[in-house]
């Protein structure tokens, strides 16, 4: 947790505060907060008990976070979904995913992490229903898969993939397409959602562009041609149909122009460099 404290804030900024699932730990911790961004969920796709081990604490952690919030009298609850809340399959050519959109496909046997991310979402929102009431006020950021400059030479699994199409580590490339975001405009999207008088209720969907996996490790490939890639890998798959993701709800609160695929994809390296993540070779 160091390069936190290496974040620029002033002193005292930073609260660390160790916290389990349970309900009673986040009143306790939540005194005296006016807002709460809850970002946590399991971010893997397989477990040795996909309930267990991913789908539950989902659920739970976000069942918890917000009956928690309400009883430190926190009312503005921020949560961090996914595009895997949203996509479901097949998709038509061309077609355009928006907030009325949730995935009907995922499973415990198919793809557990976007079932959990289903649950928990849909957990989320029966809790609004139920406490709006009072005052609850949710806001959920759907944002899809994220890369940009970290902070930490531990890589999350969105990361690994890109590391693993830039040091040839991948087996194949993933077929189809896939929305991305830079991690500093998911921030700046979560900082809307606390602090917008018109964010509560709402899905927000938080997406750069589509690309698809081909397209991605061929700019790597462009980007870093001194990195091993996966060049001939990517050159042999197909260009898959193309799909759009609506985000005119998170434009209409204000949110500033997204940063372009050059950008994600030079930053994202340039970051694994500066941290350690990978080495360049000479």
């Amino acid at each position: 947790m160091a390069f936190l404290y290496k974040l620029p804030q002033q002193p005292g900024q930073l609260e660390l505060v160790q916290a389990d699932l349970q309900e009673n730990k986040y009143a306790e911790i939540l005194q005296g907060c006016t807002g709460l961004i809850h970002t946590a969920t399991p971010y893997v796709h397989s477990a040795p008990d996909p309930l267990k081990d991913i789908v539950q604490p989902a659920v739970d952690g976000t069942v918890n976070a917000i009956t928690g919030a309400l009883k430190a009298g926190v009312k503005r609850v921020v949560i961090t979904s996914s595009g895997g809340a949203i996509f479901h399959f097949p998709v038509a050519p061309n077609y355009v995913f928006t907030d009325k959109d949730w995935n009907n496909w995922s499973s415990l046997q198919n793809n557990p992490y976007f079932y959990s991310k289903v649950q928990a979402e849909r957990a989320a929102w029966d809790l609004y229903e139920k406490h709006k009431a009072e005052g609850l006020e949710l806001v959920v950021i759907n944002a899809l898969f994220v890369v940009g400059p970290t902070h930490s030479p531990i890589l999350n699994t969105s990361l690994k993939i890109i590391k693993s199409y830039l040091l040839g580590e991948a087996q194949s490339i993933m077929p189809g397409r896939v929305g991305l975001v830079d991690v500093r405009d998911v921030a700046a999207a979560h900082i809307i959602g606390v602090e917008h008088r018109d964010a509560p209720g709402k899905r927000l969907i938080c997406c750069s562009e589509t690309r698809s996996w081909k397209e991605i490790a061929l700019k790597l490939a462009e980007k870093f041609p001194q990195f091993p890639n996966i060049t001939e890998k990517a050159q042999a798959m197909p260009d898959p149909d193309y799909f759009s993701m609506d985000t005119n709800a998170l434009k209409d609160l204000g949110m500033p122009a997204y940063r372009d695929f050059d950008t994600m994809i030079q930053d994202t390296v340039d970051a694994f460099i500066k941290v350690g993540a990978v080495t360049a070779p000479k």
